[in-house]
């Protein structure tokens, strides 16, 4: 005699077409929802740029990781590599700046900070540029 019986409950459920709708509806949604947030922390990190005024063959990620590579770490308070960072990126004009601040906010963690964030932390007040900084990034409204 054939033992011929159903499936547990359970896996009964499981096969149940709607509970599989259901399923990768919410994972859909999760994903989607994980999504938007990032999108919208990223928004909130960079500056709107017409770029203009940028130079064709510079690369601004690279000036972006150079100023992130000099404020990483223990400094000594002679550090010229963050003196040399921050004078290249003053040395910039309006457009290229804005464009190595959003570069940078891009490569960091959100929550780490903007550049704003990054120098204020970081720079002393004995000439280093972190006082410049400030002050460009307060004439072009940098968060």
């Amino acid at each position: 005699m054939a033992k011929n019986s159903a499936p547990p409950a359970f896996l009964q459920f499981i096969e149940n077409r709607t509970f599989q709708r259901l399923v990768l509806f919410l994972v859909l949604a999760y994903v989607a929802y994980r999504l938007y947030n990032r999108w919208k922390t990223q928004k909130g990190r960079t500056v709107g740029n017409d770029k203009k005024n940028l130079s064709t063959g510079k690369d601004y990620n690279a000036v972006a990781r150079r100023l992130k590579t000099s404020m990483e770490g223990v400094q000594l308070i002679s550090d010229n590599g963050r003196e040399n960072a921050y004078s290249a990126l003053l040395s910039l004009n309006d457009d290229e700046f804005i464009e190595v601040y959003n570069e940078f906010n891009k490569l960091v963690d959100p929550s780490s900070g903007t550049l704003r964030d990054w120098v204020t932390s970081e720079y002393v007040t004995f000439g280093d540029g972190g006082d410049r900084l400030v002050a460009r990034m307060d004439l072009l409204n940098l968060p």
